[in-house]
């Protein structure tokens, strides 16, 4: 060991989310004390300085930010699984399950709906309350997402740290956060503790390339996000209220069944922080089902997508002191829910009392923090429908339809209308992508009206005569799915139509197998699923 030589530096956020910055790198010295929260290590072979170690490190350290204060608020703990399904979620991980439901006495949620197509509307609805990237509604962030840096938008942490919270984000896939896939990010750091930095070292380290997928040396990559809200909890008092929102991507995005992997992990986590978690609120959910996997192409798929896993646990002294509460949410988990939903629970936990009494009446809430939403800790009403819980009927698991003959004339003339909307869409583009021609139909549906519970006997019985008779309302819904060329992209839309040759596009246009890289020429989100650059042909 003589001929060796082991150095370390600190690593911090740079003056953005896209920018470290480093100390000089030291010499260990014999019991080193390191006062930075993430340090970057190596060991050189002393004659050549041939590096043939590096490894990065995380601590928690205190600062005048985060002032430990005695407190009796709940702290709040969420964890988020890209793209896993309430399905999907019993399939893969049924170790954890068993923990939540026996352990924590969670409740799973049975009709939570996503409210966006992918992430980022699905996250910011309940983290501020608002709409955004919904085609077909008013986007309500009023941030230029390319130009613009998200420090002003209202979000959830900043209303937990006005009470005192100490906060924390984390967020793995640094290429594809919430707030920085082709985005700007946020100019000052969002929250007490922010794990971005670390993970952007880790990603362009020596080691990263070297290392097993999903893993960074011999570290599974999401046990070291783990590490670091595990660390985060057992830091600080019981006392002390803290916030948390850790979001695993890279475990879950690409592969439906990947996630299994981490099933052991997580639930040791839960064992292992049983103390802390039991007296607060857990959230662990999903964003939305998967958006790519082959299992999207079939309806099973569908209906997975819209519906993520949702589970919440409350705090211990909470269920001792309202013997009432676990009632109300577990009647609330079987009736249609949303993103507004949880929104509002959480600007409801906010304003709880130091004694956590939660101070009850039958109110949930609607309309007060948000346009949309009650909270999911109070009564909701179970003549509940998609347009009522703010679910875009695109994403509405209420649907009834039926599937039409592919290859008739309505379908074709569907099929020709989405094919000039794709290109209609890349027409500002025309010089990056190729124009796209329909390889194949894959599938029409049309829409049956819905059956609302709130609908008078009379009104359900029109329905059954129009959908008998096969007779057009003021407006007919068709579901459109068709393969592209090139590139064999396979692509879902809903068109509307008022008469027998009039459509009109009403949603978003939904990507549902993957395109990897063959976008990389285009910098907006929706034509990043469309696009087919014309440099790979």
């Amino acid at each position: 060991m003589n001929d060796l030589t082991f150095q370390y530096r600190c690593l911090s956020r740079g003056e953005d989310d896209f920018t470290l910055s480093f100390s000089n790198w030291k010499v260990f010295k014999n019991e080193t004390k390191i006062s930075c929260e993430f340090i970057e290590v190596k060991a050189l072979k002393s004659y050549f300085k041939l590096n043939i170690y590096s490894n990065h490190h995380y601590q928690i350290i205190s600062n005048e930010k985060n002032k430990i204060i005695n407190s009796r608020k709940a702290s709040v703990f969420i964890i988020v699984l890209d793209s896993l399904s309430h399905s999907n979620f019993i399939r893969k991980l049924p170790k954890t399950l068993s923990v939540l439901i026996n352990d924590y006495q969670s409740i799973i949620f049975n009709g939570m709906t996503k409210v966006g197509d992918n992430s980022f509307p699905n996250a910011v609805a309940f983290l501020s309350g608002k709409r955004t990237m919904t085609s077909g509604y008013k986007d309500e962030i009023n941030i230029d997402i390319k130009k613009d840096f998200f420090d002003s938008l209202p979000l959830i942490w900043n209303d937990f740290s006005k009470k005192n919270y100490t906060t924390l984000y984390a967020e793995d896939y640094t290429d594809y956060n919430l707030f920085t896939y082709l985005a700007k990010g946020f100019k000052n750091q969002p929250t007490t503790y922010y794990f971005r930095p670390l993970w952007l070292s880790i990603y362009k380290s020596w080691l990263i390339h070297r290392s097993t997928y999903l893993c960074y040396g011999n570290n599974k990559m999401h046990n070291i996000q783990l590490g670091y809200l595990e660390k985060f909890i057992q830091f600080f008092p019981q006392l002390t209220p803290l916030f948390s929102l850790t979001w695993f991507t890279e475990i879950g995005h690409d592969y439906i069944n990947q996630i299994e992997i981490a099933d052991e992990d997580f639930e040791n986590f839960l064992k292992r922080n049983k103390e802390k978690l039991e007296n607060s609120f857990l959230f662990i959910l999903g964003d939305h089902g998967h958006r790519f996997d082959d299992i999207r192409k079939t309806s099973i798929g569908r209906m997975e997508e819209r519906l993520p896993f949702f589970s919440l646990s409350i705090p211990k002294k909470l269920k001792q002191q309202r013997k009432d509460i676990v009632n109300i949410i577990k009647n609330n988990s079987n009736i249609l829910t949303s993103f507004w939903d949880f929104y509002v629970t959480l600007k409801d936990i906010t304003n709880m009392g130091d004694s956590n009494s939660f101070e009850y009446n039958k109110n949930s809430l609607k309309g007060i923090y948000s346009k949309r939403g009650e909270s999911l800790l109070r009564p909701i009403s179970e003549k509940r429908n998609c347009k009522n819980a703010g679910i875009p009927e695109e994403f509405c698991p209420c649907q009834r339809e039926v599937s039409l003959v592919i290859n008739d004339t309505k379908s074709k003339i569907l099929s020709n209308v989405f094919i000039k909307y794709l290109n209609r869409l890349l027409y500002n583009s025309t010089n990056l992508c190729e124009k796209l021609k329909i390889k194949e139909i894959i599938g029409i549906e049309k829409f049956l009206p819905s059956i609302d519970i709130n609908k008078s006997f009379f009104s359900k019985l029109l329905y059954s005569f129009q959908e008998n008779f096969n007779i057009m309302t003021t407006e007919q819904a068709y579901r459109v799915t068709i393969q592209t060329s090139p590139g064999d992209g396979i692509f879902e839309g809903i068109f509307l139509s008022n008469s027998s040759t009039s459509y009109i596009n009403y949603g978003s246009i939904n990507r549902i197998n993957k395109y990897g890289n063959t976008s990389y020429c285009v910098n907006n989100q929706v034509l990043r699923k469309i696009c087919f650059c014309k440099s790979l042909t």
